[in-house]
């Protein structure tokens, strides 16, 4: 909390505790997702389109959060 970035850990932080708590409910969806419609995979393009779009947003979310630490991290120094 000290440093010359401190605002880096007040909005950050609390957004990487918000991002973390949301991960898990967004792989169990994309798992379930893939293990109950498998079948449906190779005909349907919707379905494919919108499990892009859900690994997409899981993708960025985690991405967002590594970055978060490094910001985090920088700013204490």
């Amino acid at each position: 909390m000290k440093g010359a970035y401190t605002w880096a850990h007040a909005i950050f932080m609390e957004a990487k505790e918000h991002i973390f708590l949301m991960m898990p409910f967004v792989a169990v969806v994309f798992c379930a997702l893939v293990f109950l419609l498998k079948d449906n995979f190779l005909t349907n393009e919707r379905l494919k389109k919108n499990s892009a779009i859900l690994a997409a947003i899981f993708t960025v979310l985690g991405t967002a959060m590594a970055l978060s630490g490094v910001l985090i991290s920088g700013g204490a120094r």
